[in-house]
């Protein structure tokens, strides 16, 4: 036995060679009937049948948004002054999230991390503040999905600054997932932080992969 190479010349000149391994076992591969999409690769079941499939797509949605003003007290969800982070250091990528009345809703299915990042300015004996994502599958029922807090040296009648940060993966698996974000504090004077200029309270959106 020899080993061989099949060679299929080009029209005017060269060629294209394809040679089996030389421990070539008994293999049969079945090309697919058509040429496929631009992008596409081959791929096999296992028994020799190959066809064309689109490769998965990730990181094709990044988001952050953020409080353009100060907010005051318990916020469930926060509701007003977010807007999208539109300044040179803006991470939006893809089709991005929507935002209404602080629900936020996805433009794909997909696995996705979620960042929630919160400042805050406690005034006088204040002690403790919390963070919240909150999620639904339906857009009508909540619940919990995260949670930080932070606890506040007291100092009476000085200003201290303090920020949470929490992350959670949300698999969204259609329209009706959605999420919002809350913050409680000690007492309803506490002011949560937004800056029209750069992120002090922000959340931030990275699809992973496909569900």
């Amino acid at each position: 036995d020899r080993s061989m190479t099949l060679k299929l010349n080009g029209s005017s000149s060269g060629y294209t060679a394809i040679d089996a391994p030389a421990a070539a076992g008994s293999n049969t591969l079945v090309l697919p009937t058509t040429n496929g999409t631009a992008g596409q690769v081959l791929q096999t079941d296992g028994s020799g049948n190959l066809s064309w499939v689109t490769l998965p797509t990730y990181n094709d949605v990044i988001d952050t948004w953020r409080l353009n003003a100060l907010n005051t007290g318990d916020q469930d969800p926060i509701t007003a002054n977010w807007e999208r982070e539109d300044d040179q250091a803006s991470s939006l990528y893809g089709s991005g999230v929507s935002e209404s009345s602080g629900v936020f809703t996805f433009p794909k299915s997909g696995y996705y991390l979620i960042t929630f990042h919160h400042q805050f300015n406690i005034s006088g004996n204040e002690r403790y503040a919390e963070t919240y994502i909150v999620s639904s599958t339906n857009g009508s029922n909540w619940n919990n999905a995260a949670r930080g807090g932070s606890n506040i040296t007291q100092v009476d009648g000085a200003n201290t600054m303090g920020s949470c940060h929490i992350d959670w993966v949300f698999d969204v698996q259609d329209t009706n997932h959605a999420v919002r974000f809350a913050v409680y504090y000690s007492n309803n004077s506490v002011t949560t932080h937004g800056n029209t200029d750069m992120n002090t309270t922000y959340v931030s959106f990275l699809r992973l992969r496909d569900t």
